[in-house]
Order: structure tokens, then C-alpha cells, then sequence
């Protein structure tokens, strides 16, 4: 269908690949437990949107509670990004963690 398009993911799935070990330990590591988690991989700037995705996290801890938000990355938006998670009252719900190399 013309209307439709392919995109295809943005995570090369040969090289990471589903590891339930390193899924374990770093539940244990962040305190995750079996929470359901929203993660977002990505340079920390604000034209990424990681704030919406904490703005969003009440509304959907009220639909799947318990959840959880992990923001992996780094840059110049973490300091307003962790003010925010505190102003919406997440900051509990809220991981963030660096960056994983490109090697």
C-alpha cells in the first residue's frame, strides 16, 4: 500500500541481541524489579522528547501500575530532565543511567 512504509528498527538487532542475564542484573542494579519499564535510548536534548515521556509517565502509571521510565543517554538536558521528573512527582519511577558504547 502506497499509504504504508517500512521502517525498519533503530536498534541493530544482530548485535544486541535479548540477553536474560544482563536483563536481570540490571533490573537488580536500578531497583526494577518486575515493573513494566518504558525505556528510551537517546542523546539527552530537549528535541528528543524525553520530557514528554515524563510528563506522560502519571498517566501511564494510572493504566499500568507500577510502571516505570528508564532515560539511557547523556547531554545537556539531564539536569532539567531530572527537575522535571521531581515537579510531577516521578522522580522514584524515573531511571537514568549513561549512555552504552557504540563497541
Amino acid at each position: 500500500d502506497a499509504a504504508l512504509e517500512h521502517v525498519p528498527p533503530g536498534v541493530d538487532t544482530d548485535r544486541f541481541v535479548p540477553d536474560e542475564v544482563a536483563r536481570a542484573e540490571m533490573r537488580a542494579r536500578y531497583h526494577l524489579g518486575g515493573r513494566p519499564v518504558v525505556v528510551c535510548v537517546s542523546r539527552l536534548v530537549p528535541r528528543k522528547g524525553q520530557d514528554m515521556l515524563i510528563r506522560a509517565l502519571p498517566a501511564i502509571r494510572q493504566r499500568v501500575p507500577g510502571a516505570a521510565l528508564v532515560i539511557v543517554g547523556g547531554g545537556p538536558y539531564l539536569t532539567s530532565l531530572r527537575r522535571l521528573a521531581h515537579t510531577f512527582g516521578v522522580a522514584e519511577d524515573v531511571v537514568f543511567t549513561e549512555g552504552v558504547p557504540g563497541d
